[in-house]
């Protein structure tokens, strides 16, 4: 890949000032983007990380997007009304009720498909970086490019070896011991979650996110449904709504545990590299929406 000229990325970077600096740019973006402005135009005359950071901050700006879009979700049903449906006889002999929820066309069935393709951008960004992790250092190691590298993802002990040997030939004992800790065969459940979401992602379908919500409604605020008056129904307001990734974690917090340790491995091989410059990932913490 040839490197980008030093004018595209100096024009580059005005952009991202410009983005970085607007008023409505969250502090995940904000960092994202002062990672990529920190980044030097060329990149692959010699073994970096850089390309590796930069994946990462991109899955950042993703987040930071995803974020948005659930604040989005909640202010938007905290103001309108989600439909509750009941068998009306059943309600009436005071059996045990499946209650319905509506999402149809509703504003949150469109941001659930908005979410999936953004969680698919954040995984490919992070398995990606893992990737280019393992091709810099083996290029660093043995003094020269490598092809065919591959970040390994071994479930069986046995089968460790041989991997490093077809996958990272050349690397030094130490960034293999390093590089060991991060197996599943050694219980490493950051790498467990992303390698099942980027397998499916990459060769089955993108990644399902489920929506959620915490309704509570009361029956006799209801009215039986006039198309239908053998079903009793419910408008609720006030509904806190969340988004959820296919093993039913919370979807931010979920990718936000897949991107701080990825970036902390980052930080600690770049001394190798002669590299100063640290990746951060901000703390996360839901934000809270107040009740119209």
């Amino acid at each position: 890949m040839p490197a980008l000229k030093i004018s595209e990325w100096d024009a580059t970077r005005s952009t991202l000032t410009a983005i970085a600096e607007h008023p409505t740019a969250s502090q995940q973006l904000r960092a994202a983007l002062d990672t990529l402005r920190s980044m030097p135009a060329a990149f692959q005359d010699q073994p970096s990380l850089h390309t590796a950071k930069e994946r990462v901050a991109h899955a950042a700006m993703r987040f930071a997007e995803l974020e948005g879009l659930v604040l989005e979700s909640h202010e938007h049903l905290q103001a309108n009304p989600i439909r509750i449906s009941v068998n009306r006889a059943a309600m009436e002999r005071g059996e045990n009720l499946a209650p319905r929820i509506d999402w149809s066309g509703s504003f949150l069935d469109g941001r659930g498909r908005q979410a999936r393709l953004l969680v698919s951008e954040v995984v490919h960004h992070l398995r990606t970086s893992l990737e280019y992790i393992a091709y810099q250092t083996v290029w660093l190691d043995r003094g020269t490019p490598f092809q065919r590298t591959e970040f390994p993802m071994v479930h069986k002990s046995k089968d460790w070896d041989r991997k490093v040997q077809t996958a990272l030939p050349g690397i030094s004992s130490a960034h293999a011991t390093m590089f060991k800790q991060l197996q599943p065969f050694k219980h490493c459940r950051w790498i467990m979650q992303l390698q099942e979401l980027s397998n499916v992602d990459k060769h089955q379908v993108v990644v399902d996110v489920s929506r959620g919500a915490d309704i509570a409604f009361r029956l006799e605020d209801g009215r039986p449904d006039p198309a239908d008056p053998s079903t009793w129904i419910v408008d609720v307001t006030g509904v806190k709504a969340d988004f959820y990734l296919a093993d039913n974690r919370p979807m931010l917090p979920g990718l936000h545990e897949l991107m701080t340790p990825l970036a902390g491995l980052l930080n600690t091989l770049s001394p190798d590299f002669g590299q100063t410059d640290r990746l951060t990932v901000k703390p996360w913490a839901p934000k809270n929406v107040a009740a119209s």
